[in-house]
């Protein structure tokens, strides 16, 4: 895992939600 999958990993867990994620780290959500 490259460091920003595990950024990404700990924000979904953080936000409890992809979309909610996404939002926060200001990318968009892969179809």
């Amino acid at each position: 895992m490259t460091f920003n999958q595990i950024k990404y990993f700990i924000k979904v867990a953080e936000c409890l939600s992809f979309t909610e994620a996404a939002r926060c780290l200001f990318i968009t959500q892969p179809a």
